[in-house]
This record gives structure tokens, sequence and C-alpha cells, in this order.
């Protein structure tokens, strides 16, 4: 192993034990991630709004959380995302069907034989 990995895995090793002293309230600390769902890291690779989630995601903390969860704040802090996701989602859908103004029109079959067309303006 050389020197840099190892000096790197030293890091991530102290980093991971900073982590674990710190409670599942800090700020730092993903509380969508704590409920079971981070949006941002799920869809880092759906959408270029997500870039990922620079939060801390702990298996270890969120065990604690559910422990001794005794609202549903993040829970409900998650729904409120999720649903704000699903409306700017329709809203950017319909945005782009306006946009785009899918006509769709089938000339029938004419005396001459011409086949059927679908017309869609862009």
């Amino acid at each position: 192993m050389t020197e840099a990995a190892r000096d790197l895995l030293g890091k991530l090793m102290r980093e991971e034990k900073k982590e674990l002293n710190i409670e599942f309230t800090h700020p730092s600390v993903c509380k969508y991630y704590l409920c079971g769902f981070c949006p941002h890291h799920a869809l880092k690779n759906i959408s270029k709004k997500f870039d990922g989630c620079d939060s801390i995601h702990s298996d270890e903390m969120r065990e604690r959380y559910r422990r001794s969860r005794t609202d549903l704040r993040y829970e409900r802090r998650l729904l409120r995302k999720l649903e704000t996701l699903v409306k700017k989602r329709d809203q950017r859908t319909k945005l782009l069907e306006r946009k785009i103004g899918i006509r769709d029109s089938v000339n029938h079959e004419t005396s001459t034989g011409q086949q059927n067309h679908i017309v869609c303006q862009v």
C-alpha cells in the first residue's frame, strides 16, 4: 500500500470516528437519511440539480435516531421535501408539454391511398 493511500485511509477512519461522536441532531447530519431516504443522494444520477448530499450519512446514527425517536419532525420534513420535488417535477412536465405543443392529428387515408400521418409541432 502506498503512503498516500495509507494517509487517505487514516483520514477517512478518523472522520468516521468523529462522525460517531456527534449527535444525530447536529446540523451536519442528513435528517432525510435518518428517516431512511435522502433525495439528494438518491437522485444525484437522475437530475443535474442533485449533485449528491454533503451531509453525514451514518447507519449507526440512523439506528440511534430510530431508537430515541419521540416525534416525527424529521419525517414531516422529508414528506414536505418529497411533495415539493413532485410538485416541481409536475410543473416542469406541464411546462415542457406546453413548450413542445404536442398535437396529434391523424390524416385519414385518402382516396389516393396515402397512409396516416401523425404531426407533432416542435
